[in-house]
């Protein structure tokens, strides 16, 4: 198997959808079941990609109780895998068994046989047929049992696109007002959602005739196959076993019958519609050679597809030298067919591997794709369902484990959900890096593939989280949080989802947000002073320009940089890097605070005002380690600060706005140093 979900170093691997030319991979497998005897049977999916695995335990599981001897059981898969809850339904103290599931909407409706009354409704033979429905929360709605006073077996069910329930099977006598024609006949019934039944069909030959699946078009026509051990309906037998396919009009009317098949032993277990208008029918199963396709064991898989006169517009085999099966098919537009069943031999299509489960995949027009092999040697694959055109489960039974799942005990059933083999973005073991400033806390970290980035975080004991994510594909990532409160305990996990929809996602790291420190204080005086330049000196306004510098210029990232005044005069930075020039210009300035990995944050270019004649401010410049705040303390005039990533204060008395300059001097120029 090539994973698609890896564990490696406490970092959870999950890959989401992209479209897949190659053999797909297992998302994820789970076997469950009893110490008894379990089997799988069908799976469907519901609109919310839940699915519902059908089948029969002679034990009982997940807080479940067996009635009696065996019991149906139905097991609804959330997406990720897990088992979210198991119903057993059968007679006290006798058998039931469950072979066919379908879902419409909120409805999930089962099929099989009982050999006893079911919540409230009676036995009439031998062995009843049997259907019940459920909702998708696993309550039981209705239970039915109806056939003929002799043996009787549902084998499948389909609910058409107005919302009737189909079920088809085998029996041995009459009802319905339907006659017994011999042996095991053919039958199919109809009802209504709330579990009325609309009629039955019965045909066949006199010798055993059983369908195994059904179909159901937008013009209610029926499409029935199975196997047969006599002719039908005027068609030729074959052999010893033959493949039928009847189809029924809406009013239930026989349009026709088809039988397949060679002197040996051929199969029908499977059949889908394709999405072609009307509908072709593709009917999969088992058999020796027929329809000039040549076996290369004993019986081979088989995929035919018939027009809706029943023409037979193409057959494909496949298989090994031993006896191999196909038990179900599913369609999807754009997709093909995907048909599933189990390897007698170690090569099987040409693929090597342990006999057991397979998946082949064709696409609309028979050609055979690919094949993907898994589970042991007694793997049976009974049955597949379609996620999306990427994604389909398949579910069954296997005597042993599959992948690194859990193998109970005797038989076991199994689901497992299959998707594109796309490349998972991994994190480089230990880049993950938390820079704990509580003001501008950052996370980073490292993939080998281009991908977003996300963060979820959270207080360390629990409770709700936030994510901020960053939609760039990258490999480097860096990922700033909201300001957190300082010295106080955090738990972050980062996730990176590639193009194609495969993610990587971390463990829970925590840490500890760091503690503001003093605050350094510089205090200086704008007073009147030499004019510079008399020639634009006027009486109402003044330009100030002041400097201070820092004595650690290697703790905080200072970038001087020439500011132009207004009237197009210029002021050159100093020439030590260091040096940081503030000067006054007519307009708000907005002043950038950058980020240190250190956390230490600061201005790094220059703070504007400008005072109207005769007004001598006082300017207190108040810089944190972690968060700077801008006060001026003017004798005539207040002003506020804002605070953040960036920082602007507007120096603008009244509503002088003049554009007369005279430059002043500072009068007493401060040095601001970081402790």
């Amino acid at each position: 198997m090539r994973p698609r979900s890896l564990v490696l170093a406490s970092l959870l691997l999950l890959a989401l959808p992209a479209a897949a030319a190659d053999p797909p991979v297992r998302e994820w497998a789970v076997v469950y079941g009893s110490s008894f005897e379990d089997r799988g049977a069908d799976v469907a999916v519901d609109a919310l990609d839940n699915a519902y695995v059908v089948g029969e335990t002679y034990g009982a599981f997940d807080g479940q109780i067996n009635p009696g001897a065996k019991a149906l059981c139905l097991t609804r898969f959330a997406p990720s895998g897990a088992r979210e809850w198991t119903r057993l339904l059968g007679p006290t103290d006798s058998y039931a068994e469950g072979h066919g599931v379908a879902v419409d909407g909120s409805a999930v409706y089962v099929c099989g046989q009982t050999w006893g009354p079911i919540d409230g409704q009676a036995a009439l033979g031998n062995g009843d047929l049997l259907l019940a429905r459920y909702d998708t929360a696993g309550t039981l709605q209705w239970v039915r049992i109806w056939g003929s006073s002799t043996i009787d077996q549902a084998n499948a069910v389909a609910v058409a696109p107005d919302g009737i329930v189909y079920v088809t099977g085998w029996t041995t006598g009459a009802f319905d007002g339907q006659a017994e024609i011999g042996g095991r006949d053919a039958f199919y019934s109809e009802f209504l959602a709330d579990g009325t039944r609309e009629g039955s069909r019965i045909w066949g030959g006199s010798a055993d005739d059983e369908p195994q699946a059904i179909a159901v078009d937008a013009d209610a026509n029926v499409y029935v196959a199975g196997t047969t051990e006599g002719a039908i309906d005027g068609q030729a037998f074959g052999g010893t076993n033959d493949v039928f396919l009847t189809r029924h009009d809406a009013v239930g009317d026989r349009v026709w019958t088809r039988l397949w098949g060679g002197s040996g032993i051929n199969r029908g277990e499977a059949v889908v519609l394709d999405g072609a208008t009307p509908p072709n029918a593709v009917v999969a199963g088992l058999g020796g050679s027929f329809n000039g396709q040549l076996a290369v064991g004993s019986t081979d898989a088989f995929l035919m597809k018939v027009d809706p006169l029943g023409v037979t517009q193409w057959t494909r085999m496949w298989g090994s030298v031993g006896a191999d099966y196909a038990f179900d098919v599913a369609f999807r537009d754009g997709v093909g067919f995907t048909v599933v069943g189990q390897a007698a031999a170690a090569t099987f299509d040409g693929v090597a591997g342990m006999s057991g489960g397979y998946l082949t995949r064709f696409d609309a027009g028979g050609v055979r794709q690919w094949t993907e092999r898994f589970g042991t040697s007694s793997t049976e694959v009974h049955g597949i369902a379609h996620v999306d055109d990427d994604h389909v489960h398949t579910a069954g039974t296997t005597f042993g484990p599959i992948d690194d799942s859990t193998y109970v005990d005797n038989e076991d059933l199994f689901d497992v959900l299959w998707g594109p083999d796309v490349a998972v973005p991994v994190i480089t073991s230990g880049s993950i890096v938390c820079f704990v400033s509580y003001l501008a806390p950052r996370v980073a970290w490292v993939t080998d593939l281009p991908a977003d980035s996300a963060v979820e975080h959270g207080p360390s004991g629990g409770g709700g989280t936030s994510t901020t994510t960053s939609p760039a594909l990258v490999t480097a990532h860096s990922v700033t949080l909201p300001e957190l409160l300082p010295g106080a305990s955090y738990r972050v996990r980062v996730s990176s989802t590639t193009a194609s929809g495969a993610s990587v996602e971390s463990g829970w790291i925590v840490f500890v947000t760091s503690s503001p420190p003093p605050a350094d204080t510089m205090t200086f005086e704008i007073g009147r002073g030499s004019i510079v330049d008399r020639a634009k000196a006027a009486k109402d306004t003044f330009k100030i320009k002041c400097t201070y510098t820092l004595d650690d210029p290697g703790v905080v990232p200072f970038v001087p940089e020439e500011h132009d005044a207004p009237g197009g005069g210029g002021f050159a930075p100093e020439a030590r890097p260091a040096l940081v020039t503030i000067s006054a210009t007519d307009v708000p300035y907005v002043i950038p605070i950058p980020r240190g990995d250190d956390g230490w944050r600061t201005s790094r270019r220059k703070h504007v005002w400008k005072s109207p004649r005769g007004v001598l401010p006082k300017v207190k410049l108040v810089v944190h380690r972690n968060k700077p705040s801008m006060l001026l303390d003017l004798k005539r005039h207040e002003f506020g600060g804002a605070l953040g990533g960036a920082v602007r204060i507007e120096f603008v008395l009244g509503d002088d706005r003049g554009s007369h300059e005279s430059p002043w001097r500072l009068r007493k120029p401060g040095r601001l140093r970081f402790p």
